[in-house]
């Protein structure tokens, strides 16, 4: 998750830990004209209920770090000033604006558009709110690779948007066929060389596709993000042929998929890119989780369960947090605490769901993590330290690729 857009969130996150930050989020989508009219309305009706609740806590004695009333009435002026239009909003999911005003009384802003659908909410306290952003970008843009025999073209689809990255063909000059031997003779000619020819144009022909498969693939690879889905469709021997050809962490991520064929409507090559690409990352997601569950050791890299993937973040050891939907819409405060930490230390986080979040709930509660070294021991300690009851050391993973 190591995008453009992510990393300056995370940039922000961190630059404004422990001071007071206004988050915002606004449901985009807007489908339906009275929608388009009143969108603002949910907004200011939750700026609203943040502003009295920053008045009251200011009422009721000093704020802490600086959240006043007037720095959230700064924040809010920005958060407003930075408003997109109706029709901006029409266009995308949602969208995403983090305000945190200085002792000067500047403020400093992130925001962004985002793909996918976010309920309308506002957040005033210490440090930003990450957990909605998070759902939001869970789900990397899915690469569609369309290839035929002489032409082949690679989509990008995000939320529900599809654009072309790239589109070629076989392209080939032929001529007449080189003479074979020592330098004709006055009044040569090619004459019907048949057979001989026709080879000849089936060899540049192979050549041709060759160079094709190649320049798309390599252009599939470098727009392909870190956790994105590469879907192949069209003729199913030249995608087989392709997904042999990439390499493994990437043929890893990439599926056949036969639905996704030439010619479709944008509308309906997203929906079914978004179908497949669900199961391919549903299945990669139960893969680490049954790697954690059955490799599990007690000097590993990997914590499993809310306590411990909170002992491991205390220590700056998380890598790589998995985190179920579920947990997120049954505890959103430990969700929440556990994204924002792994955000600050630069942890990818990952948001599963479908069968990857039962098994995930049934393996760990909801939680677990890949470590970047050893803490079984120390996560022990500190928890006997905190606790009257010694606590068993947390379970770990030891070897789990990354």
């Amino acid at each position: 998750m190591a995008a453009p857009m992510v990393e300056s969130f995370r940039q922000f996150v961190k630059a404004h830990r422990g001071h007071p930050v206004l988050s915002a989020y606004v449901g985009g989508g807007l489908a339906d004209v009275s929608e388009q009219r009143s969108w603002l309305v949910p907004l200011r009706q939750a700026l609203r209920r943040a502003r009295a609740a920053a008045e009251a806590t200011e009422a009721a004695g000093p704020a802490a770090n600086g959240a006043s009333a007037s720095a959230f009435a700064a924040c809010e002026r920005a958060l407003l000033g930075a408003l997109p239009g109706a029709h901006a909003i029409h266009d995308v999911g949602g969208w995403c604006a983090l305000l945190a005003a200085g002792p000067d009384g500047a403020v400093a802003r992130f925001t962004a558009a985002l793909a996918t659908p976010v309920p309308t909410q506002v957040h005033w306290g210490e440090g930003a709110v990450v957990l909605p952003f998070l759902l939001a970008t869970a789900d990397a843009p899915v690469l569609v690779l369309q290839l035929e025999r002489d032409q082949a073209r690679l989509v990008r689809v995000a939320g529900d948007q599809a654009s072309e990255l790239a589109r070629e063909e076989v392209t080939m000059a032929l001529g007449a066929a080189a003479h074979m031997g020592d330098t004709p003779r006055q009044g040569f000619h090619t004459g019907t060389r048949g057979e001989a020819l026709t080879d000849l144009a089936q060899r540049r022909l192979l050549e041709a596709r060759q160079r094709l498969l190649t320049a798309i693939l390599a252009q599939a690879e470098a727009a392909l993000p870190p956790d994105g889905v590469l879907l192949i469709g069209g003729a199913e021997e030249v995608g087989r042929h392709a997904r042999g050809l990439l390499p493994a962490p990437v043929a890893a991520r990439t599926a056949w998929s036969p639905g996704l064929r030439e010619p479709l409507a944008d509308g309906t090559l997203v929906r079914t890119a978004q179908l497949a690409a669900a199961g391919v990352r549903d299945a990669m997601h139960r893969g680490w989780v049954e790697r954690l569950r059955e490799e599990a050791s007690p000097r590993g890299h990997a914590a499993l369960g809310v306590t411990p993937v909170r002992q491991a973040l205390a220590l700056g050891a998380v890598e790589r947090l998995l985190l179920s939907h579920r947990l997120a819409q049954r505890d959103a405060t430990t969700a929440e605490a556990l994204a924002r930490e792994a955000t600050l230390q630069a942890a990818a986080v990952v948001v599963v769901r479908q069968g990857a979040a039962d098994h995930l709930e049934a393996v760990a509660g909801g939680a677990a993590a890949r470590l970047r070294f050893p803490v079984a021991v120390a996560v022990a300690a500190a928890a006997a330290a905190q606790s009257p009851t010694p606590e068993a050391p947390a379970r770990t993973l030891a070897g789990e690729p990354a």
